[in-house]
Formats: structure tokens, sequence, C-alpha cells
């Protein structure tokens, strides 16, 4: 997510701004620094209670709870709670169910401190 609202990964660049979140000042921004592609990787489809849908590799670091503790998406279970954005604040959403999902290219996005961004409105960690 970016200021302006959601954006393809792919498309942002370094330099670009990004929407994220530091749990001692709340919502913030990032600038990217940089983004590796990697090929034909395994995705798994995360749904949460409100319907938001996340696609993330298996490895990808999601923050869990309302502590935001890291974990990586292959063990997350259904009824961990993960955060969304709103306008102004985080909302913790249940999970509802996560499936494999399909095969594709994914971008392992890096940004600034404090190495956090939302994908598809979820707070995830730096991949």
């Amino acid at each position: 997510d970016v200021p302006e609202g959601r954006i393809a990964i792919e498309k942002l660049e370094p330099g670009d701004v990004v929407e994220s979140f530091d749990p001692h000042r709340g919502l913030v921004h990032a600038r990217v620094i940089g983004e590796t592609v990697h090929r034909d990787r395994a995705l798994l489809r995360i749904v949460l209670d409100d319907g938001t849908e996340l696609e993330a590799t298996p490895e990808h670091v999601l923050l869990v709870g309302e502590d935001h503790r890291p974990r990586a998406a292959s063990t997350v279970r259904v009824r961990d709670v993960l955060s969304i954005r709103t306008d102004d604040a985080l909302l913790e959403r249940r999970i509802v169910s996560i499936e494999p999902s399909r095969t594709a290219d994914v971008y392992e996005l890096r940004v600034t401190a404090p190495d956090t961004y939302f994908a598809n409105g979820v707070l995830v960690h730096n991949y």
C-alpha cells in the first residue's frame, strides 16, 4: 500500500513511499530500497474474516497477534490474528482459511525502517 492507495508490488521502485507501521509511532511511511524477483514460487492464499485476501510465499514473514510476532506464513493457522490498515489505525482480523494457491513470480520488497509494509492491506515484515 502507498499513501494514495494500493499498487501492485511489481510497480514499486526504489525511493517510492509505502505505508508502514512502527509499534511506538503507529502508522508511518517507509521508502522502498529495492526488490528481488523470484521465479515460479508456490504461494499460499490467506483469507481473513473481513474477506481480505493475501497471497504469500510460505517463508514470507507475517506479523501475527496483538504484539505483531514475526512468523513465516507457513506457520500461521486458522484463527490466528493479522492486522490490516484503515485510514488511521490497525484493525485485527482472524484468519478463516489458508490454502495452497498457485505458482507465480514473486517480488521480495525491501523497505527502510521500521522494515514493515502493507501487502493488500495486511501488515507484513520485510521478506
